[in-house]
């Protein structure tokens, strides 16, 4: 009889969230992404350009992650932790951020057409040159707190 310590989901949870192993990297469905997240695996850094769409991160810890260039075209990212993550070109065209942390996130380029904005946080977010057309629910108030804490110029595209 398997313990519960031998079950496939701890084996799993404890080969993907142990640090001695920093290079595994494994490939699973987004429900299961969500349940590694949660236990303290770390998603590995997109490739330039890594395709990420459609994916399902709400409230996930993305903090300080690598995310330059990934299309993250229509993720879902709600009350997502992305504080000071890089997202330098990335594409999150339709993406929902609804009440997201982007407090120092690094947004410069970042393609943020038809993006849900609600309720985002976006202190010291570096949004020079970011693509913000369209973009739902994106107040005066949020870009002011980028702007006041970041050289960001206030010339975002879009506005």
């Amino acid at each position: 009889m398997r313990t519960r310590a031998d079950s496939f989901a701890s084996r799993v949870v404890a080969a993907a969230a142990r640090p001695a192993r920093p290079w595994l990297h494994i490939t699973v469905s987004s429900r299961v992404a969500r349940f590694l997240v949660a236990a303290g695996a770390r998603p590995a850094p997109a490739r330039r350009g890594g395709n990420l769409r459609n994916a399902a991160w709400s409230g996930a810890d993305l903090t300080g992650a690598d995310l330059d260039g990934a299309d993250l075209t229509g993720a879902d990212l709600t009350g997502a932790h992305l504080t000071g993550a890089h997202l330098e070109g990335a594409l999150l065209t339709g993406a929902h951020l609804i009440g997201a942390d982007l407090n120092g996130a690094h947004l410069t380029g970042a393609h943020l057409v038809g993006a849900d904005l609600i309720g985002a946080h976006l202190v010291g977010a570096d949004l020079n040159g970011a693509h913000l057309k369209s973009s739902i629910g994106l107040t005066q108030s949020q870009v002011n707190s980028a702007l006041e804490e970041t050289n960001t110029p206030n010339c975002l595209e879009g506005l």
